[in-house]
Order: structure tokens, then C-alpha cells, then sequence
């Protein structure tokens, strides 16, 4: 689709005639700002901070927690100092504890196929209000946002709310937010931004403070996310289900960072929701084993990963990985899909630092075999994300709730990231991938509806600080085509703004 030209004029007439700063958040480190998710994973990979930094979002108070031990008069390299110092300011408390408007923002273009970490909006324009609260415990941020011509038919949403109470080291939330599990930023292949957040409950520690006892202390600092969200009301295959997600990352290692990871979708209109049915989902008894749909309580995604960078200052550079299984057996996941990524950087002594980064995924059950040696009734690609019980796949409102580009798919990425002294940053990406790789027509697959095609991508975008914001601004090129044939490719891109209050 060409480039809407009225909400590009809408959207820069409002960038200039407002000042322009990310939607902050007084308790959660959202997905979204890969500025602040870069400079965090510069001072843990130097050694400066220790923090699991691959499940996103990340409760302030933690970040708070091991900025406040750095000693900012110990940093010698420049670039390790200007990320300190715009981590100091972007947690720093800015509202006081009343009702208050707490951010404004516009966005209008045209998005592109994909999404990654920090793809700047969704829909062709959308303007949105925060509203905050704060108490001594709890604290309520709820962000009311109107789209242009939603893909999903709901134009007002509260995408990015939060209701959430402190009790010691643990916090419970309700919350619409947008979740990231893995190291990559380019997708994820369990639970990534790509479809618009589910309403979740949620628990998650505070702190990953390390564990002051003896046989666990070697975990280091650790994280342990679980929640339980609703999908929505009117699906192809189960009204109303229910998603369960659970997590535990940790750091043994300064330089080594482990996660482990698991989803279920289950419940739902028609379904068996009783107590049998909890119990199977938490204990992961949910697959194989269950040869009637009736008795088959759920389906699940889990899997692990890892992210590793060297240890030696000299050698700047992680290598990273996750894989997971579109089913269990044995209790294990089995049929996996995987993600490769390296990474490496290089601090400028003006204090600037540039990222360059390559990185394959491959959401083919079986990744690696062409084809898969497994069939699921004599077809071979009929697997990753997909189950008899929820046969619409593992989507919410219409979009994989995983990798970005769905199922049986590759995506190859290179991209350069430079972050600049001045608080500006410019980042660089092209894209190849083969989409839909068995050629089966899914409608429920929304990036390649009608059989296998290929993807080709560049994309430029740029952010920095005006009239006391943040300004971004996105443009792309890419190109989508049948294997057969040659397609022509097209522009997408957004600006975007938004002001605290």
C-alpha cells in the first residue's frame, strides 16, 4: 500500500508544532525504546551493572536498583558514561502523586510488513492520552488511544495501561502491555509486540536481586515472570480462551545471561476450565498424551535461550540464540523452531557507540531439515503454531503472537545501530526472508495468505531529542512476491511523537 500522504502532513505538522518524547512509564521499562534497551545491555556487557535484560517489560524498580550502586565518577570510557547518564534521566521520577494527564502523542504513515523491537506505531495514524496515578504502593498509568482504520476493526483501545501494587519483592498487575521475551530485536519466537497486547494479570519480582542462600546463589540476579491473559472475544476456532505464559531468566555468569520459557493456550467457550484443566496447563501436561480434542486441556509453546558476550573488554562482541518447541514430549519441547544471532559494538572516544548485528530465525517446526521428517497427516509444514484445538493458530486478533513474520518461515537480518554523544541515533536495516516455505494457503496467516513467498527489505530510522522530546521518524522500502514471480516493492514509514506532561 502506497504511503497515506494526508497522515504523513498530519503527523509532521504536529511534530512541529510539539515537542516530542517517548510515553514514559514511573514502573515499567516498556518495549518499544531500543535506545534505552541498548545503552542498558552496554554497561551489563562492560561489566557495570548485573541485570537480565532478555524479558521485556522490565520493572523500573529493578533498573533502579543497580544504577543507583554505579559510581558515575568510575566510568572512564565516554560512551559507558552518556549511557549512565541517559538511563539517570530517563528513570528519574517526573510526577508527582495525583490524578494528572501524564503524556500526549501522535503517529500517522504507513507500517510496514514486519515489526521489530522499536517499530514506532501499528495502525495508518492513531493520537493517544496518558492518564496517571500514583500512590504509595500501587500506581495506575492508563493510556487511552484512538487508531485510523484499525486492521482489527477497534479503533479505541487501552494498549500500554497498567494497574500495579508493590507488595515486598513482588508486583501484581493488570495490564495491556507489550511483551518481549528473548534476546533479539528483531523478533522473538514465543511472545514478541507483533500482535497488539493481550489484558493480562500478572506477578513479577520486583528486583532480580540474587538469591541469599547457598545452594541458589549461584543463579546470580533472577527474574520469574507468570501470567495469565484473555484472547478475544470472537475467534475462528474458540471464543474467549485464555493464555498462560511463564518465565525464569538468570545471570550465572556476569557475561552470561539463561532463560527458560513457556506458553499455553487454553479454556475458552465450549472448552474444559476447571481445576483438572489449571493443573495440566502449570504442570505441562497439555499435548501428546491427550488423543481426544475433548481431553486435550490446551497447546503449548516453550523453550529456552541464551545470550552470551565476551568477557574480555577487548573482544566487544555476543553471540545469542533461542529455540523453541511447538509441542512437548516428554515433558521437553520437541519439534523445535531457532533463532541465531551475533552482535557486535564499538565505543567512539567522543562517546558515541556503534551496533552492528546479523541474525537468522527459522520458525519451521524441525528447523534446519528440508522438509521436516515430522508430518501432522502427511503434510510436512503443518506444525509450527498451530494445533487441532485452536486451529486459527497461536494469533491474537489475526497476528502471530510470536515471530513476526508467522509460521514456517525464514527471516535473515542485518542492521547497524550508532548511538550518538549528542542523544540522537540512526539505525540502519535490511531484510530477506522466505515466508510460508510449504506453500500452504492459511488464511489465518496474514503475512503470506496464499502460499510461499519472498521478502525483501531497507529501512532507515532516525531519532532525536526536539523542542525537549524525541522525535522518530521511520522509512522504509520493501518488496513481497510469489516465488514465482517478480513482485514490486513499495515505501512504508511512520513519525511519530508524544510529550510528557
Amino acid at each position: 500500500m502506497s504511503l497515506s500522504i494526508r497522515l504523513w502532513a498530519a503527523a509532521i505538522a504536529a511534530t512541529l508544532l510539539c515537542a516530542s518524547a517517548a510515553r514514559a512509564s514511573q514502573v515499567w521499562a516498556e518495549v518499544g525504546d531500543g535506545r534505552f534497551r541498548s545503552d542498558l545491555e552496554l554497561l551489563a556487557d562492560s561489566g557495570v551493572i548485573d541485570l537480565p535484560l532478555n524479558d521485556w517489560p522490565i520493572p523500573i524498580a529493578d533498573i533502579v536498583n543497580v544504577i543507583g550502586k554505579v559510581d558515575p565518577d568510575k566510568l572512564t570510557v565516554p560512551a559507558l558514561r552518556q549511557a549512565y547518564q541517559r538511563i539517570e534521566d530517563a528513570i528519574r521520577p517526573t510526577s508527582e502523586d495525583y490524578l494528572h494527564l501524564g503524556s500526549v502523542g501522535l503517529a500517522g504513515g504507513s507500517p510496514g510488513l514486519l515489526r521489530d523491537y522499536d517499530t514506532p506505531a501499528r495502525e495508518y495514524g492513531d493520537a493517544s492520552a496518558e492518564v496517571d496515578d500514583y500512590g504509595y504502593r500501587w500506581a495506575a498509568e492508563l493510556n487511552f488511544t484512538y487508531a485510523v482504520d484499525p486492521r482489527d476493526g477497534q479503533p479505541a483501545r487501552l494498549d500500554g495501561s497498567n494497574i500495579t501494587a508493590r507488595f515486598g519483592n513482588w508486583l501484581v498487575s493488570l495490564n495491556t502491555l507489550d511483551k518481549w521475551w528473548g534476546p533479539s530485536y528483531e523478533t522473538s519466537l514465543i511472545l514478541s509486540n507483533n500482535a497488539r497486547p493481550m489484558p493480562a494479570l500478572e506477578l513479577d519480582r520486583a528486583t532480580s536481586a540474587p538469591l541469599d542462600v547457598p545452594i541458589l546463589r549461584w543463579l546470580g540476579p533472577w527474574r520469574f515472570i507468570l501470567y495469565v491473559a484473555t484472547a478475544e472475544e470472537h475467534r475462528p476456532d474458540v471464543d474467549n480462551s485464555l493464555f498462560f505464559g511463564n518465565r525464569i531468566s538468570w545471570r550465572p555468569l556476569k557475561f552470561l545471561e539463561i532463560g527458560l520459557e513457556r506458553t499455553t493456550q487454553f479454556c475458552g467457550s465450549g472448552r474444559n476450565c476447571g481445576l483438572t484443566t489449571w493443573r495440566n496447563v502449570l504442570f505441562g501436561n497439555d499435548t501428546t498424551q491427550y488423543s481426544g480434542l475433548a481431553n486435550k486441556p490446551g497447546h503449548a509453546e516453550a523453550g529456552y535461550e541464551a545470550r552470551i558476550n565476551s568477557p574480555w573488554s577487548a573482544v566487544p562482541l555476543a553471540l545469542y540464540s533461542q529455540i523453541i518447541g511447538n509441542d512437548e514430549i516428554n515433558r521437553l519441547p520437541a519439534r523445535l523452531m531457532k533463532q541465531y544471532g551475533i552482535e557486535g559494538w564499538l565505543n567512539l572516544e567522543n562517546g558515541d557507540t556503534i551496533k552492528g548485528f546479523a541474525e537468522y530465525s527459522d520458525s519451521t517446526c524441525e528447523s534446519g531439515q528440508n522438509p521436516p521428517e515430522y508430518t501432522f497427516f502427511g503434510a510436512p509444514y503443518q506444525c509450527a503454531y498451530d494445533n487441532s484445538v485452536f486451529f486459527a493458530g497461536y494469533r491474537y486478533r489475526g497476528l502471530n503472537i510470536g515471530d513476526t513474520a508467522d509460521a514456517n518461515s525464514i527471516l535473515r537480518t542485518v542492521g547497524l545501530r550508532w548511538d550518538r554523544r549528542v542523544g540522537d541515533e540512526w539505525q540502519l536495516k535490511v531484510q530477506s526472508g522466505h515466508f510460508d516455505r510449504g506453500n500452504v494457503a492459511d488464511p489465518y496467516d496474514l503475512v503470506s495468505p496464499y502460499g510461499s513467498s519472498l521478502y525483501d527489505s531497507a529501512q532507515v530510522e532516525y531519532r532525536r531529542s526536539l523542542f525537549g522530546g524525541n522525535l522518530s521518524v521511520q522509512l522504509g522500502v520493501e518488496r513481497q512476491k510469489p516465488t514465482e514471480e517478480i513482485g514490486n516493492g513499495h515505501g512504508f514509514g511512520y513519525v511519530t511523537w508524544s510529550k510528557a506532561l
